[in-house]
């Protein structure tokens, strides 16, 4: 290799390089979440499983399975409407004129939305110590000191696969 291409890929490597400081504070960071209102709760959905907000027009009750409220389809996606309020604090949600679609290992998953708030990154020195949020949950990850309540999204895929009305669960 001659100096002036490892001249060239030097300066790229500098240039592109993470800094360290910000290395030091992705360390504290808990990751990005989506925030969703339900009721009077706000939940943080991971950012990487949610796919998109679309309003809640059209669904229909299926009975027989818990949390799951119904089936709905946006742009013939038939899936699953999945009340997430209810699987954390055992209280249904009402009034939700919005819908959260996520994707679930199974496929798409939509769970009713009263409001949708937006994103942002969480991180560490954000959170309540776990014996201090007002709610307890195992889809729970965590706690904001503003109250999201983080929702782990391993545990809520599993939710999601047991509630798929295509499965033989």
């Amino acid at each position: 290799m001659d100096d002036r291409m490892l001249a060239i890929l030097k300066e790229r490597a500098r240039r592109y390089s993470i800094k360290i400081e910000s290395a030091a504070s992705s360390v504290s960071s808990l990751g990005t979440f989506v925030g969703y209102r339900s009721g009077d709760l706000i939940f943080g959905i991971p950012s990487q499983i949610v796919h998109e907000f679309a309003t809640l027009q059209n669904w229909t009750p299926f009975s027989g399975r818990r949390f799951l409220v119904g089936l709905t389809h946006l742009r013939g996606d038939v899936m699953s409407l999945v009340d997430v309020s209810e699987a954390v604090t055992g209280k249904p949600a009402t009034n939700n004129s919005w819908m959260l679609v996520m994707q679930g290992k199974g496929g798409r998953v939509a769970a009713p939305a009263t409001e949708i708030i937006g994103i942002r990154n969480v991180e560490m020195s954000e959170l309540l110590a776990p014996e201090q949020s007002p709610v307890e949950s195992p889809l729970l990850m965590a706690t904001t000191v503003d109250l999201w309540f983080l929702l782990d999204e391993q545990k809520l895929n599993s939710v999601f696969e047991g509630l798929s009305v295509f499965s033989d669960k």
